[in-house]
């Protein structure tokens, strides 16, 4: 729809209309509400999404349109507001619920002679406040497990501080200060190579740059070509469940740069990411598998949300219930303490998703060497088989030589991993596994059924308590 309105509005053919109006009775005819062939026709966010093309249609289209067309799509857009309104079909605490009412206050403004047009924005507005109230965390943190989204929501949130700022709703102030609240994340959880990490949900890619006209943001988003860089290089959200750390801001992708999780707080888009770290030494070198897509019953958007696909623990070789049935057991993995000094900074978090098992990581970043050192405990009172999972950057070749795994980039050693147990332990790599199961894979964008196979280490062990200490050292 949004392609044929701006063919249209550039080239003032009413061809272009027609076809909208054309694909909108079929795709009417083929799919009445609550009797659909197709489960995502009346999905909540894609509802939305569609209430607004309509209206965007209706409007440029309205003055050429005869009176039958005219009355066939405001029925439809008055049946579909109506769905939206109603509480049986509200995606509440989600984004997909803010997208709705997102579409109502456009269908309440634009049609406000219709009958229930102010209390469907009033409507609007309530849901929309309460799903903020919940979604953002104190330390200004959007607590759905990923930092696209975070940047997504900000976005909205600004355009719909515009709005109601436009319509001296004071509203609009309340957004101002929750925007803005939002930047600090946005500015630190961005990579020194000006990607996001792969956190969750989020596809590679970089941020808007134009999100927020803030030196340190700017300086960031854009790797230092423009701005200034900010004065802190360590950002805490313990209650939020991540504490980012890098030793410097520069330029060209290079620097350090660490980023421990620990952010369950919400199902959306939830990765089996408990404890997770993810680190950077002018380049990746521990990764995430990246996301798939969500088609749930897709042997790759599985293995994407499940702990295989990150930098974390299995406990006798089962996963923990992943999305979309996923456990629900929030803030049994939380982040509990961060300390710095001019030498290192520790950060502590634990794990108790595993039924009889608990785990405790404390990463530890060391300002003069750049090496990240990971401790991780096991705690249970029965027996088991504990691994512990390292993924690796695409180009990054692991060689095993007893507890020690030397990592090279195109022939020229860049890392080297070590690892201390008081239990016996055992080490390998494996990359590009597709039996049993998968593992050792990277995806580069959405729906990418080519994906890239990527090395892991494992480190395994048994026992009921086991402690293993993991040293990165960089070797430039």
């Amino acid at each position: 729809m949004s392609d044929l309105v701006k063919a249209y509005t550039a080239t003032g053919n009413q061809a272009y209309i027609d076809k909208a109006y054309e694909i909108i009775r079929d795709w009417v005819s083929v799919h009445p509400y609550g009797n659909s062939p197709d489960k995502m026709a009346w999905h909540d966010e894609t509802t939305a999404r569609r209430l607004m093309a309509w209206i965007q249609l209706y409007d440029v289209s309205k003055r050429i349109i005869d009176d039958n067309t005219a009355d066939f799509i405001i029925s439809n857009i008055v049946q579909t507001g109506k769905i939206l309104s109603s509480s049986s079909f509200y995606k509440k605490m989600n984004n997909h619920g803010m997208f709705q009412d997102q579409a109502l206050l456009i269908y309440s403004d634009y049609f406000s002679i219709i009958k229930d047009s102010v209390f469907m924005s009033y409507q609007a507005v309530t849901r929309m406040n309460e799903y903020f109230t919940f979604v953002i965390s104190d330390e200004g943190v959007h607590l759905e497990n990923s930092p696209s989204y975070h940047q997504a929501i900000a976005q909205s949130i600004g355009q719909y501080r515009d709005y109601f700022i436009a319509n001296n709703n004071p509203y609009g102030v309340q957004l101002d200060g929750l925007y803005n609240k939002m930047m600090r994340f946005a500015t630190f959880i961005i990579k020194p190579d000006g990607y996001f990490p792969q956190i969750g949900d989020t596809p590679k890619g970089k941020p808007i740059t134009t999100l927020w006209n803030d030196p340190g943001y700017l300086y960031a988003a854009t790797q230092g070509k423009s701005g200034v860089a900010p004065s802190a290089t360590e950002a805490v959200f313990l209650k939020s469940g991540y504490v980012i750390l890098r030793d410097r801001w520069s330029t060209g992708g290079k620097g350090t740069y660490i980023a421990f999780t620990a952010a369950y707080k919400s199902a959306a888009h939830k990765h089996n990411d408990d404890l997770n770290v993810l680190y950077y030494h002018d380049r990746d070198i521990l990764i995430e598998a990246g996301p798939y897509g969500y088609d749930y019953t897709n042997d790759y958007t599985k293995y994407v949300y499940s702990s295989y696909a990150h930098n974390t623990l299995i406990v006798d070789n089962k996963d923990l219930p992943a999305t979309p049935n996923i456990d629900k057991k929030y803030n049994m993995s939380r982040l509990t303490s961060s300390v710095s000094t001019a030498e290192k900074t520790i950060v502590t978090g634990v794990n108790e998703r595993f039924n009889g098992v608990k785990q405790e990581r404390s990463i530890e970043f060391i300002k003069g060497s750049n090496a990240l050192n990971v401790t991780d405990v096991m705690t249970a009172t029965a027996s088991h088989n504990y691994k512990l999972l390292w993924n690796l950057a695409p180009d990054i070749d692991a060689v095993v030589s007893g507890n020690t795994v030397m990592l090279n980039s195109k022939g020229v050693p860049i890392a080297k991993v070590e690892f201390t147990s008081g239990t016996g332990t055992t080490v390998k790599v494996v990359k590009g596994q597709t039996s049993p199961y998968l593992l050792g894979w990277y995806f580069d964008k959405l729906y990418d059924d080519t994906p890239t196979p990527t090395s892991v280490i494992i480190v395994d062990m048994n026992g009921s308590n086991s402690t293993v200490s993991t040293k990165f050292t960089p070797l430039n």
